[in-house]
């Protein structure tokens, strides 16, 4: 059978303009002749729709498009996602029609079957409007042209093993929880089809990234998969036939997600309006926006101090200058004076501590930033990684501003990577190497260390590479906790990659090793006020801030904690 899959980029909410979209990808299947076409699951709504599933007018209008595909399917299968009604509840299902009629044989059911199985650790919350394990039999196994086919919808590749000609699945998981080690091997299929969304989904803090992947196996064993490359086709499964790595991924995931947010939420209108201070976060952003949107319609601002270094300046005019991005430089000396005057005004007389002048100086950035934005008609773009998410290393309605964070969920250990797969992709330096450390003899050696230049001769507090890997390994290792760390640490067990800059930043010495520790837990919990304020982050990981339900609470030693700092500080 000649079957082609239906990559469409699938956008929230738009069911009119998704079903444009569906039915030109039908008629173009129809003119090659295929037999079969396939779309994702939920290809109408997209995911992660939240309120809209109460909304009756919204929900019946997306469940009558079903017929206007249904009448597309003259000489044509046509196997695609939508919502359904089961006792006036909604349904996940998919829908399979041929000669404009439906594909049924049980129960009087439009749909072949419906999701059984929801993940609940994600934050799309389907799972709380849609029911599942309904008490009714569905018999997912239906012959078409004389040939067999099981259709499954679900979050887990929780399918039925009968044998069958084909086994089509249909299963969005977003781009860190797509699963490459699905189980292949239960599934004895001739030809086992799984097909994922292409598109965003924005739901509160988050933007959730779909692929688009589709994965082809036989008999068990992978036969391919599409390449991730972000492009609306129509693919014929005959020639999924290899896995391409593309050693780009990540880079071309963030790109996609900025573009396919600046196009949902501004109509590729607004500019784009960036601080550049020549560090590497805010010079990695403006590569990735002028990649997603183009240049001219970035504006960047230089917002210098005293404190600001010739090398920071220069960087920040030699990215422009790459980039052909618009810069504007300026000195923002005049309003922090106006601010310290005024303050000395309500009776503080400078008794105030450095943070608050430091403080001071973010602060008068997003505030000018937002003014930019309102002259430009534009939007700021925020430049956090997930490292000062984390530890709150940002001022409110400072540099926490922004319409979208596309780094906040990237460790600068992430960063220093993508900085060389930007210039390699460039095939010059936009990024520049004095912001990308080496790494010799297991040591950092930087040319222009990392700092926030809002004090003389002032360093970032994060030791990179060891605060990275314990923030990542906290967040997204759910099976190693702090205490599993410091038991590590004690027996002496740690695995080389980490242990080595326990050395380097002289950790070995216990109250050293405590003392860091409880600094990075205490203010990682201290600062959670910051994060449920800061803005949607593209989600890359597991565990993105925003997309993890935290408990905004001070950090409470457990027992174990308390046994196991005491038995490290004995080690002296």
């Amino acid at each position: 059978m000649k079957i082609a899959i239906g990559k469409i980029q699938v956008t929230q909410l738009d069911y009119e303009a998704n079903f444009k979209q569906i039915k030109q990808a039908i008629l173009s299947a129809k003119q090659d002749n295929y037999e079969m076409i396939i779309f994702s699951e939920l290809c109408l709504s997209s995911m992660m729709i939240l309120h809209k599933f109460n909304d009756k007018q919204y929900i019946d209008s997306l469940i009558k498009m079903n017929e206007e595909i249904k009448d597309l399917s003259k000489d044509i299968i046509i196997v695609y996602g939508n919502l359904a009604k089961v006792n006036n509840q909604l349904v996940n299902a998919i829908y399979v029609c041929k000669d404009n009629a439906w594909c049924t044989n049980y129960l009087n059911h439009d749909f072949v079957t419906y999701k059984k199985s929801f993940n609940k650790l994600s934050l799309n919350d389907d799972y709380n409007y849609l029911i599942n394990q309904i008490d009714e039999k569905i018999n997912e196994i239906i012959t078409i042209n004389n040939q067999t086919f099981n259709f499954s919808v679900s979050d887990d590749y929780l399918i039925n093993h009968s044998i069958c000609d084909y086994h089509i699945n249909l299963n969005n998981h977003n781009y860190i929880n797509k699963q490459e080690s699905i189980y292949f091997n239960d599934i004895k299929t001739n030809c086992f089809i799984s097909v994922n969304m292409l598109g965003i989904c924005t739901s509160g803090k988050v933007v959730k990234v779909f692929d688009g992947i589709t994965y082809i196996t036989s008999n068990g064993l992978l036969q391919g998969c599409l390449n991730t490359d972000f492009k609306q086709e129509i693919v014929n499964v005959e020639t999924i036939n290899q896995v391409i790595e593309n050693e780009y991924e990540l880079l071309d995931v963030l790109v996609y997600a900025i573009k396919a947010f600046d196009e949902k939420n501004f109509n590729v209108k607004m500019k784009w309006i960036i601080g550049l201070s020549g560090g590497l976060d805010s010079t990695i952003n403006a590569a990735l926006l002028s990649m997603a949107v183009g240049s001219d319609r970035i504006v960047g601002y230089n917002m210098a101090t005293n404190y600001n270094s010739k090398t920071s300046i220069n960087n920040a005019l030699r990215l422009s200058n790459a980039l052909g991005i618009k810069i504007v430089n300026g000195s923002i000396e005049d309003l922090n004076q106006s601010t310290i005057n005024t303050i000395n005004n309500y009776g503080y007389n400078d008794e105030y501590q450095s943070l608050v002048y430091e403080n001071i100086q973010a602060r008068l950035r997003g505030h000018l930033l937002s003014t930019f934005a309102s002259i430009e008609n534009g939007v700021v773009i925020n430049n956090g990684n997930k490292v000062e998410v984390a530890l709150g290393y940002c001022t409110l309605y400072g540099d926490a501003i922004g319409a979208v964070a596309p780094i906040g969920d990237l460790l600068k250990t992430d960063l220093f990577e993508i900085g060389k797969m930007i210039n390699d992709k460039f095939d010059k330096e936009v990024i520049n190497y004095n912001l990308l450390p080496q790494i010799i003899n297991d040591k950092i050696v930087w040319d222009f260390a990392p700092s926030a230049e809002l004090k003389d001769n002032q360093l970032d507090p994060m030791k990179w590479f060891y605060h990275d890997f314990l923030i990542d390994t906290f967040y997204n290792n759910k099976a190693y906790s702090v205490e599993d760390f410091m038991q590590d640490y004690l027996n002496d067990t740690l695995h080389d990659d980490i242990k080595k800059w326990v050395v380097y930043y002289g950790l070995q010495d216990p109250k050293l090793f405590i003392n860091d520790l409880g600094w990075l837990i205490n203010t990682m919990h201290n600062n959670s006020f910051k994060r449920v304020q800061t803005p949607p982050i593209i989600c890359i990981s597991e565990n993105c801030f925003g997309d993890i339900s935290e408990a905004p609470l001070r950090f409470i030693e457990s027992n174990r904690f308390k046994l196991l700092k005491n038995q490290i500080l004995n080690k002296i």
